[in-house]
């Protein structure tokens, strides 16, 4: 509707209005009149509206127009604050800083900067930058509309009733100087019929008249006030910590409250004194220890926690009356939440005492075996160092003993005598050579299991030393691993050569028993024998005790002076499909062996024959003529 010289003219639909209502009109610097509502922007061209050709983006509904100082447009949309300019638009939203894209109204205040009402709560624009208010307590909620009265103040007109807030508190806000802002919240006690606007968002909320008094839209009424008059209620409501809830019992609270462990939830009940407005008391808590920073609870009388940790803490709060005079000094509480035992101090320390020492077991643990394994490495070196010394060694010196004796000697007889010594010494050498090698890798085990090697080493030995050794096996016959194999063998070769060497052993029995779970290995002789009792064991003994534990097993020993001796080691199998090709095995052997029996023993009679003859040639030739 339009008033000219008396005369009033009424635009609808024909003339360009969108149907439905118009929410908001408004006059550019260049004197076109503009409306919007639902649906576009429309300006007034030639006595009719029409779509604006410089129309912004989310304008789907507009609720109010503003034109700031500089004859710039601000218009309040559903979809974000759109600022219009000559030279084009920006829109302000969300991503910028705005506390909702729903704003309802804005206000410039005299130094040039914005304040946007939207419906979570006031916003400052200046120069482009956003700041929000939205977690500044009840500046966080809904608000339509905002005046200015002469003093710098803000008035806000939301659903909480009229709020009063100083620019100055508002600039230390947006500066980090202050943590909250002092509101002073007008209601339903102060004379307000109603703190809801109406709905229909079709007239502004609130206006202010040339005679600086403040007006404000209700559902019931429009209420004013005079901003000149002072009502600042300056006294801070004096505070208590009424009670303190935990595990649905109410303790009280008057001394340092000591909370159980695994207590999980508590509750701290507080109040303020107001006389003059006890419902629009606002509280603020915080939890020493646990809250970064003071928790805005409203007019809320209580704070809850659940799942503390355990630790030391205290409760704080304070209190603001209507008018937002804080009283800063609050009320305070100690609580004690106790811990399990196994969140103590001392039970971490105790546990990492523990791991401390278990470690060191262990390292304890590893380093004497890599002891033991280098003591055995330094067993089995001087062994091999004694006998290198005993035998190769000293059979080189004799050699070198009789060779010089050749160079210096001018007797045929004689020197011959001295090269058959030296050829005799060179043969024992070789032969202990061989031994000594047999001794470190057991060749017997290389391409046939522990039965087939124990076979042909009792061959040989037998044959060498002229020794009878005989070989039985029982029980249902089963592989074992490797290792086990192996070790076996160096057991058996050990009481074999022991047998041989030291008790002058004429019979030698080898026996390899197998029953469900274990198997036996059995090596008796017929040899002179010993005490157990009196004599300690030497190197071959613990090398044989030592193999036996390494894979799992016992080894045990009998003997008494001039009755043998019977050395038993027993080990552990698993129950394993039998081997039938085994005693097939043990044919192929033994037949091995016996065909070699012949070549063996004609060697033996050609070499003591040709040896006699030598002898008998050297006595002639030494005779006295």
């Amino acid at each position: 509707t339009q008033l000219r010289s008396g005369k009033i003219r009424v635009y609808s639909a024909d003339d360009g209005v969108p149907e439905g209502f118009v929410s908001a009109i408004a006059e550019d610097r260049h004197g076109r009149v503009i409306i919007c509502g639902e649906g576009p922007l429309r300006e007034l061209k030639d006595d009719r509206f029409v779509v604006s050709t410089r129309q912004p983006s989310r304008t789907e509904y507009c609720y109010s127009i503003t034109r700031d100082r500089r004859g710039d447009l601000w218009f309040a949309t559903t979809g974000g604050l759109i600022h219009a300019t000559d030279n084009g638009y920006r829109l302000y939203t969300t991503r910028d800083g705005l506390p909702d894209d729903g704003v309802h109204s804005v206000h410039q205040d005299a130094t040039g900067a914005v304040w946007v009402a939207t419906v979570s709560g006031l916003a400052h624009i200046k120069d482009g930058t956003v700041a929000s208010f939205s977690k500044a307590g009840p500046l966080g909620e809904v608000v339509f509309e905002i005046l200015a009265d002469a003093a710098g103040n803000l008035w806000l007109h939301g659903r909480q009733g009229i709020l009063k807030v100083s620019t100055l508190d508002l600039e230390a806000y947006m500066a980090k100087k202050r943590r909250d802002v002092p509101v002073t919240v007008y209601g339903l006690a102060d004379g307000l019929k109603s703190t809801e606007y109406n709905v229909a968002y079709i007239q502004r909320a609130a206006s202010r008249t040339p005679d600086g008094r403040l007006w404000f839209a209700t559902t019931r009424g429009v209420s004013s006030t005079d901003p000149t008059v002072d009502r600042v209620n300056p006294l801070p409501p004096p505070l208590v910590i009424e009670g303190f809830v935990a595990d649905e019992r109410l303790v009280d609270a008057h001394g340092p409250i000591q909370v159980g462990p695994g207590a999980g939830a508590f509750e701290i009940q507080y109040t303020a004194l107001s006389l003059l407005a006890p419902s629009r008391v606002r509280f603020a808590y915080q939890l020493e220890g646990l809250d970064a920073r003071w928790v805005d609870a409203g007019t809320r009388r209580s704070a809850a926690y659940s799942r503390v940790p355990p630790g030391r803490y205290r409760f704080r709060v304070r209190a603001a009356n209507n008018n937002g005079v804080w009283n800063e000094t609050g009320a305070s509480l100690d609580i004690r939440v106790l811990p399990y035992f196994y969140q103590t101090d001392w039970f971490r320390a105790s546990v990492a005492g523990l791991i401390v020492l278990a470690v060191a077991a262990l390292h304890r643990v590893r380093v004497r075996r890599v002891e033991a394994q280098f003591s055995l490495v330094m067993k089995e070196r001087n062994r091999i160092a004694r006998e290198i010394h005993d035998t190769l060694a000293q059979s080189l010196a004799a050699i070198g003993l009789h060779l010089t004796a050749v160079q210096h000697d001018r007797s045929a007889a004689t020197r011959e005598r001295q090269l058959e010594k030296a050829r005799g010494l060179v043969e024992a050498s070789l032969s202990e050579a061989r031994r000594s090698v047999w001794d470190l890798h057991p060749q017997y085990l290389d391409r046939s299991d522990l039965i087939a090697g124990l076979t042909r080493m009792a061959g040989d030995l037998g044959e060498n030393a002229n020794v009878g050794i005989d070989i039985r096996t029982s029980g249902l016959v089963r592989r074992m691993s490797t290792e086990v194999e192996r070790n076996l063998f160096r057991i058996a070769q050990e009481a074999v050569a022991n047998a041989i060497r030291h008790a002058s052993a004429r019979q030698i029995r080898i026996e390899l028993r197998f029953d469900r779970d274990a198997a036996h290995l059995t090596v008796a002789d017929d040899g002179r024998g010993f005490d157990p009792a009196s004599s300690s064991d030497g190197f071959g003994l613990t090398s044989m005790r030592e193999r036996a534990a390494q894979i799992g097993g016992a080894l045990h020993l009998e003997s008494r002076p001039l009755a043998g001796t019977s050395v038993t080691v027993t080990v552990p199998v698993a129950s394993r499909r039998p081997v039938t090709a085994r005693p097939a095995a043990i044919v192929r052997a033994a037949a091995q062996e016996a065909r070699k029996l012949p070549k063996i023993v004609r060697r033996a009679i050609i070499a003591a024959r040709a040896g006699a003859r030598r002898r008998r040639r050297s006595s002639q030739a030494s005779s006295p003529r």
